[in-house]
C-alpha cells in the first residue's frame, strides 16, 4: 500500500515528519497481558528510550554491580552494555524486559486495537493499515548491536507467539554504527570525486571522506568522531534559543572546516556536502520545534543554504549542502528491502522508510 507517512515537499521531494514517529504512540490497551502489565497507558517515549533505561540502570545499581560515582549520566548506557557482555545476570535480565517491551511496541501497532487508534489522534486509519501492512522490521543502533540485538529480537519475537499473532521479520543489522553515513553517500549525484558526508547525532559527529568512481562509492573514510556539544532540547522559539543555536552552530562549522582541512588541496573536492542530521528535514528546513538541532531553526529558516553561504567563504566555490533526516538516511542504506521500515534504537526510536526518494 502506498505509505501514508511520506510526504512530498514544495521542492518536489519526499520527507517525512513528526507524524511518523512511533515515540508518541500510546499503549492504551495492551494487545497482550501478563508479560510486561506496567506499561499499559504510557507511551513508547515513556517505556522505551535511552533515558529510561538509564534510570533504570540507576535504580537497579547494586544488583547490577555498577558504582553509581564511578560514571556519569551519559556514561552508565554504556558499562551497562559491558555488563551484559560480561554475562551478568541482573543486565541480560533487564534487557530481557526491554525486549519484551519492544515486542508489545510493534505488537500494539500490528494489532490496532480500536483503543490505540483512538489515543493517537493524529492518525488515521491508513497509518494503522500500514503498520499491520509492511513485513520488515530492520533494527540498527547501539542498543541492537552485538548480543542485546540478539536478546530483544527473541524476546519480541516471544510476545509475538504468545500473543498468537504472526510476527514481523526482524532483521538485526550489526554494523550498524556507519548506515546513516553510507545510506547519506548514496544520495551523491555525482559519479566521480572525493566528497564529504556527516551525520550529526545526539551522541556524536560522525565524519567521512567518500571517493566514488564510475558512479560507484570505491572508499568511504571514517575520520575520528567529534562529542556532539550544545544538544539542550528546546524550541527554536524559546528564549535562549537563538543564543545556544549560536554555540552549536559555531560547533558544527568547526567540524565540517577540520574534515575538510583533512583533505586539504591534495585532490579537487566534489560541489556536494551530504549531512545526516536527528532532525526532521524538508528542502534543507529544520523542524525547529523538538530535539537537539531544534534551535538552529532560530538562525535561519533554510539551514542547508546557510551552510552553502558559510561554505562559499572557505572554499571559494558554491557547493550543495543536502541535510537529511538520520533515520531516513540511515533507511537508504536498505533501499532494496521491501516492504519495510529502518527503526533506529538510540536516544529514542528514529524512524525511516527504505521506499523513500529524495
Amino acid at each position: 500500500m502506498k505509505n501514508p507517512f511520506i510526504k512530498i515537499s514544495p521542492g518536489g521531494g519526499q520527507y517525512t515528519d513528526s507524524s511518523c514517529s512511533i515515540n508518541r504512540v500510546p499503549i492504551a490497551r495492551l494487545p497482550l497481558y501478563g508479560v510486561e502489565d506496567s506499561v499499559e497507558g504510557k507511551t513508547v517515549a515513556q517505556i522505551f528510550s535511552t533515558a529510561v533505561i538509564t534510570e533504570d540502570i540507576k535504580q537497579n545499581a547494586a544488583s547490577l554491580d555498577i558504582d553509581l560515582s564511578k560514571f556519569t549520566e551519559r556514561s552508565l548506557i554504556f558499562e551497562f552494555v559491558r555488563k551484559i557482555g560480561e554475562g551478568n545476570e541482573a543486565a541480560i535480565k533487564m534487557m530481557k524486559k526491554y525486549g519484551r517491551r519492544l515486542g508489545l511496541i510493534f505488537l500494539t501497532l500490528k494489532t490496532a486495537l480500536p483503543e490505540n487508534r483512538a489515543a493517537r489522534r493524529d492518525w488515521n486509519g491508513e497509518c494503522w493499515e500500514y503498520w499491520q501492512s509492511i513485513k520488515r522490521i530492520i533494527l540498527v543502533g547501539g542498543l541492537t548491536s552485538g548480543i542485546m540485538g540478539v536478546i530483544l529480537k527473541a524476546e519480541a519475537l516471544s510476545v509475538f507467539e504468545k500473543a498468537g499473532v504472526e510476527p514481523y521479520d526482524f532483521v538485526l543489522y550489526d554494523n550498524a554504527s556507519f548506515v546513516g553515513i553510507m545510506g547519506g553517500a548514496s544520495q551523491l549525484k555525482a559519479d566521480d570525486g572525493t566528497f564529504f558526508v556527516f551525520d550529526f547525532g545526539q551522541t556524536n559527529l560522525k565524519r567521512s571522506v567518500v571517493r566514488k568512481h564510475g558512479g560507484e562509492i570505491i572508499e568511504a573514510k571514517m575520520l575520528e568522531s567529534f562529542p556532539s556539544k550544545f544538544m539542550q532540547t528546546m524550541k527554536s522559539t524559546d528564549s535562549r534559543a537563538f543564543e545556544e543555536a549560536r554555540k552549536l552552530d559555531l560547533y558544527l562549522k568547526r567540524c565540517i572546516f577540520e574534515t575538510i582541512d583533512y583533505v586539504g588541496h591534495n585532490e579537487k573536492i566534489g560541489d556536494e556536502i551530504i549531512i545526516s542530521i536527528a532532525n526532521y528535514v524538508c528542502d534543507g528546513c529544520l523542524n525547529g520545534e523538538r530535539g537537539g538541532y531544534a534551535k538552529l531553526k532560530s538562525l535561519c529558516d533554510n539551514y542547508g543554504e546557510y551552510l552553502e553561504h558559510e561554505l562559499l567563504g572557505i572554499l571559494r566555490r558554491k557547493v550543495k549542502v543536502r541535510l537529511i533526516h538520520d533515520s531516513t538516511a540511515a533507511a537508504l542504506y536498505f533501499s532494496d528491502y521491501d516492504d519495510s521500515v529502518c527503526i533506529t534504537v538510540g536516544t529514542a526510536f528514529g524512524i525511516g522508510f527504505p521506499e523513500i526518494q529524495l
